[in-house]
């Protein structure tokens, strides 16, 4: 009694964190349930919800996969999935973009930021664009 109350406490504290826009918090929450609980669907929805949230694209939905195995008709698996799949889809048409502009600009005295300015490369995707065309430069 004392665990399965435990599992909702954190499954809430979770959903909580989610609605606030808390997501290391709600992975956090989400993983506690989890370590009680490791086929709690709830809780590997909105683990898949808050790394979706951090831009942590494939392990969200490795954790859909898991929950849609344990609960197959669950409509808000589903959906969540297909808006973790989107999300994959624009960020590497963001990366395809900026790879592109950099390269067609290779040669024209374009430098990294306006590259990256005109269409936004975007967190990791953009630090890691930075962080290669300085190393670059260094040698």
């Amino acid at each position: 009694a004392y665990t399965k109350l435990r599992v909702a406490c954190h499954n809430n504290l979770a959903s909580v964190y989610l609605k606030v826009g808390d997501a290391s918090k709600a992975l956090e929450q989400a993983n506690l349930c989890l370590a009680l609980d490791a086929d709690n669907v709830k809780a590997l929805y909105r683990q898949a919800q808050a790394l979706g949230k951090t831009k942590d694209f494939t392990a969200a939905l490795q954790a859909l996969r898991r929950a849609a195995k344990l609960a197959p008709r669950d409509k808000a698996i589903r959906e969540e999935f297909d808006k973790v799949k989107e999300q994959v889809a624009r960020a590497t048409q963001r990366e395809k973009k900026v790879y592109k502009e950099m390269l067609s600009g290779a040669g024209s005295g374009r430098t990294y930021e306006d590259a990256a300015g005109s269409g936004g490369a975007g967190g990791r995707a953009g630090s890691l664009l930075k962080w290669l065309f300085d190393e670059t430069r260094r040698r």
